[in-house]
């Protein structure tokens, strides 16, 4: 299964390559691949088993015996790559486009294996823990430039950005919105949650004051909601 961005093969789990990401950025594969390189030196132990970043080489000879390499990648390693490519004009835009295509890949793969909505519940839950961690290294970033901040409400502020981009009203207070929602809008907010910890992680990097990282991610969520096809009328 596979569209002009991504793929499925190994296990059912998601994937691009090398290859595409530099015709999409319109940028020279090698110079893609020395930076795919460097990030493999990086890779390892600050890594969890879940969210592992995957960088799969692959090898051909033509009838030359000219060798060509390009690298398969899962979400998490083209995420890791993209942020590190900020400098290209093209970089924020095609993030979008891979991001809706890595979710539009699982969920047509989960539909194809007839997941239940408590199984998408359950790995909703899994990419959940992931949002959460990212925010605990937000907080520390918030209290080194500010050690006065109140950061009660660092949570709830930011699950309260997700749902109210995504136009999740809780019209039963005394029941958590995540409880009722169907799975498409289950799926719509993991994949809101992502592109907020995407874009803490990278304004961090780039030392921008937390307030302003609030309200770039606040954005980020609201104009990715804008290329997903609305779930109500």
């Amino acid at each position: 299964m596979q569209n002009d961005l991504v793929f499925s093969k190994w296990n059912n789990e998601v994937f691009t390559t090398s290859q595409i990401v530099a015709r999409e950025l319109e940028v020279p594969h090698k110079n893609l691949l020395r930076t795919i390189e460097k990030l493999k030196e990086k890779q390892g132990s600050h890594t969890t088993p879940i969210f592992s970043q995957k960088f799969i080489e692959v090898e051909l000879k033509n009838k030359m015996n000219i060798t060509f390499k390009w690298y398969s990648m899962n979400k998490p390693a083209f995420f890791k790559l993209i942020m590190q490519l900020w400098n290209y004009e093209k970089a924020d835009y095609i993030q979008d486009k891979f991001i809706i295509a890595f979710f539009e890949m699982e969920k047509a793969l989960l539909n194809h294996q007839n997941v239940s909505w408590k199984e998408v519940r359950e790995n909703w839950k899994i990419a959940r823990l992931e949002f959460t961690d990212e925010i605990k290294i937000f907080i520390d970033y918030i209290l080194k430039q500010n050690p006065e901040s109140n950061i009660k409400f660092i949570y709830s502020n930011f699950t309260k950005m997700t749902y109210k981009a995504l136009e999740l009203i809780n019209q039963n207070k005394t029941t958590p919105i995540r409880e009722y929602l169907d799975t498409a809008e289950l799926w719509n907010l993991r994949l809101a949650e992502q592109k907020a910890i995407e874009s803490i992680k990278n304004w961090m990097k780039q030392n921008l004051h937390y307030k302003e990282i609030y309200q770039i991610a606040k954005n980020d969520v609201v104009k990715l909601f804008n290329f997903l096809p609305k779930l109500k009328t």
